[in-house]
């Protein structure tokens, strides 16, 4: 019956690889021509039932099961390699009597002082640095005949504008290019990797598994399988987020002047287009002759024009967009805002007593869609009270009260 399973299981893994560039390419050519002049809306139901969905789903999966694949026989052809060369063979020679040297004259001295080795996760991180471009190359193999099958700009035009795929093949990308380097600072970073927004979010498959298949496999942030593990999700502070994603040059504000610099570079100096700008908007979108050739592009660039903007993206960027975080809460921001809101409490009891002339009323802070609480939860910790049984906050010196609704 094992043998069998196995059977079927190779059977479907090679069926999916053949046929999910294909259904991909069918389903965006059909969602182009269903389209009315060019314009694709918005429409879940009508994806669905063109497959679209599905062959990003088959896609995506065997793109990281081939990787994987890719990774462990690279690896165990480097070890054959190895094992089998002269060096190896004089290593052996050489170990051997060192060892024996070392056990019989010096084991006795040092025994105090054992050699440390590097660790596990070293030797890991060692290895994720000569593999991680693994998985983009799989995901070029398997998406490029999807995207652009006749190698022309029209290609291009038939999906880039089809807002719910661009946004999963920017996503799927930033995860392709980035995977290796999230797991390496999620993993030195244990308080980052159990911070609250991560041990939420990541329910959503960040990558998968760190607990099944360690850090050579997909993992997922906050996993809840290794029991072992209890630890209260905490906010991490900006430095640490900085220094971790190497953010700390990054410029905080955005210039809509450069927004489109990567994109009109490509137009204007590899396909011989212009930029345009869409009227009534600051939007601009390149304009290039549909027959102009695009196979000299990389799949970077071929995203670029297509108004993914990925050139100026680096691993936080493909984190936060894969579980679903578009606001992340640090402890400098938290500090920051608890104290905002003391102030507005303070002065707004004086006005109060101003007034009436009367006892001081509660001040009582709602907070309005309020998503997954952990703003509000933050907030009255920090704050320094406790909550009662209906989500109301109770400050100790002044009764300041924060009551959060979800919309």
């Amino acid at each position: 019956r094992s043998y069998s399973m196995v059977i079927l299981s190779t059977i479907t893994t090679k069926f999916n690889r053949a046929i999910a560039p294909s259904l991909l390419k069918q389903s965006l050519t059909a969602r182009y021509m269903l389209s009315k002049d060019g314009m694709i809306y918005d429409n879940p139901y009508l994806d669905t039932f063109l497959f679209t969905p599905m062959a990003q789903s088959i896609l995506s999966t065997e793109v990281q099961h081939e990787s994987f694949e890719k990774k462990q026989k690279l690896h165990q052809e480097k070890e054959k390699e190895f094992s089998s060369s002269p060096l190896s063979k004089m290593k052996h020679s050489f170990d051997t009597f060192i060892d024996h040297t070392w056990d019989k004259y010096l084991e006795p001295i040092s025994a105090s002082q054992p050699l440390q080795e590097p660790s596990q996760l070293q030797k890991r991180q060692l290895q994720f640095i000569k593999n991680q471009d693994v998985r983009l190359q799989t995901l070029q193999e398997y998406i490029r005949p999807a995207l652009i099958p006749n190698n022309h700009f029209s290609d291009i035009h038939r999906w880039r504008f089809n807002n719910r795929f661009v946004k999963w093949l920017r996503s799927e990308y930033l995860m392709c290019k980035y995977d290796a380097q999230i797991r390496s600072i999620l993993s030195s970073n244990p308080k980052l990797k159990h911070s609250a927004l991560l041990s939420l979010q990541g329910k959503r498959n960040l990558i998968r598994d760190i607990v099944k298949y360690g850090l050579s496999a997909p993992i997922s942030i906050g996993n809840n399988n290794d029991q072992n593990v209890r630890i209260s999700p905490r906010l991490p502070s900006q430095s640490l987020l900085n220094q971790a994603f190497q953010m700390t040059n990054w410029n905080k504000t955005k210039s809509l002047l450069s927004e489109y610099d990567q994109m009109a570079h490509i137009t204007t100096q590899l396909l011989n287009g212009s930029m345009m700008t869409i009227p009534g908007t600051t939007i601009q979108i390149p304009d290039i002759n549909d027959e102009q050739s695009v196979e000299e592009l990389t799949l970077e660039e071929i995203l670029e024009v297509a108004g993914c903007h990925v050139t100026t993206c680096n691993a936080f960027n493909a984190l936060c967009e894969n579980v679903g975080i578009y606001e992340f809460w640090t402890l400098e921001y938290v500090t920051a805002f608890k104290n905002y809101l003391m102030k507005r409490c303070r002065e707004l009891k004086e006005v109060d007593t101003s007034r009436n002339g009367r006892k001081k009323k509660d001040v009582v802070i709602l907070d309005v869609g309020a998503g997954n609480g952990i703003l509000a939860h933050f907030i009255r910790e920090y704050m320094g009270g406790k909550s009662d049984n209906n989500g109301h906050h109770q400050h100790p010196h002044g009764k300041k009260k924060m009551n959060s609704k979800k919309k």
